[in-house]
C-alpha cells in the first residue's frame, strides 16, 4: 500500500536552529542526577543560539562563567559573559578547559559534538546535551562511542519538546544525556524519567503561529 498526504513539511533551519524550551533546559539542569561540584566555574554553550540554555543555568549559578558560540552571527545573548559568533563548534580550538559543557547539538553531528565536549572539560566536569532518545541506537555507537564514553546517566523527556514556537510536537522522543568526566568508567548508565512541563501558550495568541525569540545584546 502507497499512503500519499498532502501535508506541507516545514522547511528546515539552514544552521539547525531551533531553541530548546525554556522549562525543559530549566529541569534538566535541574535534575537530581546533574551535579556541579562546587569549584565549577566555567560553562560552554556549544551551539548557544538565542541563549536559552545559558541564561537558564546562569539563573541556577549566578557565579559561572558562560560561553556561547555560534555558527551564526548574531549579538551576544544576556548572561553570556563571552560570546563566539560566526563559527563553527566542529572547527573551533578554544584555549580552555571548561568545568560544564551544555547545549542541544544538532542530531546529524551529535557524535562530534559529544566527543569534542567531553574531551574539552576539566577532569570531573560535567556535560549535560539534549538529544534524541534513538541517539542510543546504532552498531556503529554500540561498538565506538558507548564503549568509549558512555554516559553516566540518561533522563528521557517525559513530553516532547516543540522547537518551532508553536507548540507542535513531531514524532521524535528526547532525552537529556549527562557525562562527568571522571578516571572511573560506567559500562552501564543509569536511566530516569524527565516529568518537565511546556509552557502554556500566551493568553490571546493562537497556537501554530510562529513567534521569533528576542534576543537582547548584552
Amino acid at each position: 500500500m502507497i499512503i500519499t498526504t498532502d501535508k506541507e513539511m516545514r522547511p528546515r533551519d539552514e544552521h539547525d536552529h531551533y531553541p530548546t524550551p525554556t522549562p525543559l533546559v530549566k529541569a534538566a539542569l535541574e535534575h537530581e542526577h546533574v551535579y556541579f561540584r562546587r569549584q565549577a566555574h566555567t560553562c560552554l554553550d556549544v551551539g548557544a543560539g538565542s541563549g536559552v540554555w545559558g541564561q537558564a543555568l546562569a539563573s541556577l549559578y549566578p557565579d559561572m562563567h558562560v560561553t556561547g558560540i555560534d555558527i551564526r552571527d548574531i549579538p551576544i545573548p544576556v548572561a553570556y559573559d563571552e560570546w563566539v559568533p560566526n563559527t563553527d563548534y566542529l572547527s573551533w580550538t578554544p584555549t580552555r578547559e571548561y568545568d560544564v559543557v551544555i547545549g542541544n547539538p544538532p542530531f546529524v553531528f551529535a557524535e562530534e559534538f559529544v566527543r569534542r565536549g567531553h574531551a574539552q572539560l576539566t577532569q570531573n566536569g560535567t556535560m549535560v546535551l539534549l538529544l534524541r532518545l534513538a541517539f542510543l541506537e546504532g552498531q556503529s555507537r554500540m561498538a565506538g562511542l558507548w564503549k568509549e564514553l558512555p554516559p553516566d546517566h540518561v533522563a528521557i523527556c517525559g513530553a516532547r519538546p516543540s522547537f518551532t514556537g508553536d507548540g507542535k510536537t513531531d514524532a521524535t522522543a528526547y532525552a537529556v544525556y549527562y557525562w562527568r568526566k571522571s578516571r572511573r568508567y560506567v559500562s552501564q548508565p543509569s536511566l530516569s524519567f524527565l516529568d518537565w512541563k511546556p509552557a502554556p501558550p500566551p493568553k490571546g495568541k493562537k497556537r501554530g503561529k510562529r513567534e521569533a525569540e528576542v534576543v537582547v545584546p548584552a
